[in-house]
Formats: structure tokens, sequence, C-alpha cells
């Protein structure tokens, strides 16, 4: 299991400040609170950047979690990237954040393991880490890794009385689209007070087990290929694009992953009775797959009836498949495919 902390801390110069709210309840300005390595930032005006102590205890707490805890992950919640927060300060605070990033990566090589680093907008430059859409996500292939932030609630990250839980059929359409474009889901699920989980959220958890059990070759350790998928429906890019543009994924909605020269094409939903077209692997498809050698679907047993025409893969699915969700077609070319 990977172990991944969470940083918010960047934003507490401005977050609940008494200057900023004009709210005199917090106790913000409290001495007892406020200081370079209290709870709350030193006493400041809305005009003061951020001081160098107060900068130079932001990466303490980093470097203190690392050592620690040795974290696979660290997850940033933005705020390091702000004009209207850092001013004159950005430009000494970046020297900070290249002094913990440095820090982490020597530490996972001698830890001996992967680990990463997320950002949100424009806070690190590109490479330095994964850039982060929280509650959204790319609308397009990208060349660089990315990660969708997201909660199995529609509306909280933690545990409420009225939750809105995605359904399973939905929480697999996501982390298919999001694989296919070269991404990775962090899906947050809030527990009870007490840690225990609600019976419907272990349902869906469950389910998208499920799914993976049989479809998971698709997913694990895949990578793109030339082009993310086809179909009708498309998803709005960036993030908080979740609740912007609800989208229904379709029969013809299809995603691509790739493993070595294996193509997967997950259909998004079932085609019922109807057969499925792959248009992107025509016979005189224009980005090189050539001819295809044999076609399988994940989970089933049975032998699938294909025939590659003019105007795409056609695909007949078994009658008696009983497989929820999206379907994973196993396809093997006869030449080299060449993934992303």
């Amino acid at each position: 299991m990977k172990f991944v902390t969470s940083f918010h801390h960047a934003r507490k110069w401005f977050w609940y400040e008494v200057t900023y709210t004009k709210d005199k309840r917090h106790d913000t300005e409290d001495p007892k609170y406020a200081g370079a390595n209290k709870i709350y930032p030193p006493v400041h005006t809305v005009k003061d950047s951020p001081t160098r102590e107060y900068m130079q205890a932001w990466e303490d707490k980093i470097i203190e979690v690392i050592d620690k805890y040795e974290p696979d992950l660290l997850w940033f919640d933005g705020g390091l990237q702000k004009e209207k927060f850092w001013r004159s300060s950005q430009q000494e605070f970046d020297g900070h954040k290249r002094s913990f990033l440095s820090y982490y990566y020597n530490k996972g090589l001698k830890w001996g393991k992967e680990v990463g680093v997320t950002y949100k907008h424009e806070d690190l430059p590109q490479g330095a880490g994964i850039l982060d859409f929280e509650r959204g996500r790319n609308d397009t292939l990208s060349k660089i890794i990315w990660l969708t932030d997201t909660s199995i609630d529609e509306k909280s990250w933690s545990h409420v009385e009225d939750p809105q839980y995605k359904p399973v059929n939905e929480l697999v359409d996501i982390l298919v689209d999001i694989v296919s474009k070269n991404g990775c889901l962090l899906l947050n699920v809030g527990p009870r007070a007490d840690g225990t989980f609600p019976d419907e959220v272990k349902k869906r958890l469950l389910g998208l087990g499920d799914w993976l059990k049989v479809n998971g070759e698709a997913i694990y350790g895949t990578r793109p290929w030339v082009k993310y998928g086809e179909g009708p429906t498309r998803q709005r890019g960036g993030a908080f694009s979740e609740k912007k543009n609800k989208v229904s994924y379709t029969a013809k909605d299809i995603r691509f992953t790739t493993r070595g020269d294996t193509l997967y094409a997950i259909v998004l939903d079932h085609p019922g009775n109807e057969e499925t077209v792959i248009t992107s692997l025509s016979n005189h498809n224009q980005i090189g797959f050539g001819n295809v050698e044999s076609v399988s679907l994940l989970g089933s047993e049975e032998q699938i009836q294909w025939d590659q025409t003019n105007d795409g893969l056609i695909i007949r699915v078994p009658r008696d498949y009983n497989g929820n969700h999206a379907l994973a077609f196993k396809i093997i070319p006869e030449k080299k495919l060449i993934p992303k």
C-alpha cells in the first residue's frame, strides 16, 4: 500500500487571517498561536509578504514529514505560485521549493523506491512534479503523466449525512478515461469518525475492484496509444470540471491503452445486441495500425467474431457475456504496435 501525505500550509499566510476575513472571533493573532513555527503565521497585514522565517518553517515541516514517514507521494493543495500571496517573496520561496524537491527525490533514490510530488496550476515547472486536476481531468492525451484527485462523494471530501456517491459504472468510466490519456486517479473516500466506512462506500469500492480483477490487464502498467480514444462524448478539461460537464458515456465511446504490442480497446458501455465498431482500426486507418491478427474479450473464454473493414474493426460481443460496466477487448496486430 502506498503512503500519501497532503500539505495545505502554504495557504496559511492568507487563509482565515483576521485582516482578510474581518472576523475577530478567530484567534490567528493570539501570540500563543501566531508565529513562524506555530499554528498560525506571524501577525501581519494584507500587504505584507511572507517572511523568511515563515518560508523556512514551511520547508522544515515538509522535511520533517519526509524524514519521519518516508511517504511515496507528497500532495500539495496549491498556493505555491500566487503573485498576490507571495509578492516580493516569490523568488526566495522558489528556492525553498527547489530545496525540498531535491531533498525528497534524493531520499527516494536512497530508499530505493519511486516517489512523486503533485502540484496544481503552475505551482511547479513542468516535469518537476505531477500536474494535478482537482475534481477534473485532462480532455486530451498528454505526453506528461498527470493526476486527477476526486472524491467518491459528489459534494464532499469527508463523511456527511446525505452523501451523493458516484455509482460503480461512473467510477470505472472515470478511471478508464484518465488512464487512456496518460493520467492516474487518486480517489478519496471519507470515513466515519470511528474510521469505518458505510456499506454503500464498500459496495462501490468492491464493485470497482471486481471490475479490475477481470480487466486490470488493460489498466495496470499500461501506456497510452497514439490516440486516447474515439466516440461522441466529450468531457470538459481542467480542474473542477466534473460538475460543469457531467457526461454519460455510450457504447460508441472507446478508450485505448497498450501493453507491449497489445492494444486494449475499452468500450465504456455495453453495446447490447449491436456490434462494436472501432473506426480507428479500419483497413484504411491513417495511424499505422495495420492488420488485426486476433481479438479477445477480457473475462470471456468465447471465441470472438470480428471483421476488419473499411468502416472499422467490427466486433460481435458474445450473447452470453454478462460482465458489468465497460468491456475491454484485447487486440493483437500483425505487426509491432507503436505506443505513445
